[in-house]
């Protein structure tokens, strides 16, 4: 099974740039954890996760993670910071590779997927794909890719990021991306097929799921559940292809799932929705 490295940058004592709620280490996360709940959620593929909390790793433990893995594909998220007026999205590639590498060729269908999915809706400014000689995509053994979300230090830049929509669809594009620059396989809807005979049904209701979490390993799933609890969130445990998943709720009404994935993320819980 292909296996993609997601890497949330900085994290516990490394905040990166900004400052709260645009603090750059807890938006990688929550940006990474989306990612993470739709790949599971979509393709088959097992995810790593650099980090999964707020805790300080380097950036030679991110790659020899990579490295000792042998993971197929190394993605890391970051935000950006720069001038006030400075805003947009850009994608990097390791600076001594050529175009045609696959690590562009991934790049680029990740892109691809944002900027028709994401950055013409919200106007968010495309700053194109760049080459670096950062640490992760030079190190990393495997194909590989940075990518900037966003400029916590401009003030357009932060109400996208304060908006839930903008991050899941963030996700969603850059899963999509992902997933065919790797050439994933699509998981099989699991509704049953009505025989030829059987009489007509109207279509089913459209809802939308609050999930906060996909694990390989059950007890990592229950773990979280606690901490819903704890907090007052009544939950539910799923699986299906060896994957936990906690969720929240299943609403009808796009509305309530969005007041509730603001009070899961205000409560410090990595949050996804998504439609079924």
């Amino acid at each position: 099974m292909v296996t993609v490295l997601l890497d949330p940058g900085h994290g516990g004592t490394d905040g990166g740039a900004g400052t709260a709620p645009y603090l750059e280490k807890t938006r990688n996360l929550e940006v990474a954890s989306k990612v993470r709940d739709y790949l599971l959620s979509t393709f088959v593929v097992n995810v790593i996760m650099s980090r999964t909390t707020d805790k300080t790793v380097s950036l030679s433990a991110r790659t020899n993670l990579a490295n000792q893995q042998g993971v197929d594909y190394f993605l890391s998220i970051h935000h950006n910071s720069g001038t006030p007026s400075a805003r947009g999205y850009e994608d990097f590639t390791y600076i001594n590779i050529s175009d045609t590498s696959t690590s562009d060729r991934i790049r680029n269908a990740i892109h691809t997927e944002v900027v028709n999915r994401v950055l013409g809706k919200y106007g968010l400014p495309n700053r194109g794909k760049k080459k670096a000689n950062f640490h992760v995509v030079r190190e990393s053994n495997m194909p590989s890719a940075l990518l900037e979300i966003g400029f916590v230090s401009n003030t357009s830049d932060q109400r996208l990021i304060a908006n839930p929509a903008f991050y899941n669809d963030m996700a969603v594009a850059i899963g999509e991306g992902v997933a065919k620059g790797l050439g994933l396989v699509r998981k099989k809807s699991t509704a049953a097929t009505p025989s030829p005979s059987a009489p007509s049904i109207a279509p089913s209701k459209t809802f939308y799921r609050v999930q906060v979490g996909a694990y390989k390993e059950r007890t990592n799933a229950t773990a979280m559940q606690t901490r819903l609890k704890s907090a007052g969130f009544p939950t539910v445990l799923s699986s299906s292809n060896g994957i936990y998943r906690v969720q929240i709720g299943a609403y009808g009404n796009k509305d309530n799932a969005t007041t509730m994935e603001r009070r899961l993320r205000s409560a410090g819980f990595p949050v996804f929705v998504y439609q079924v």
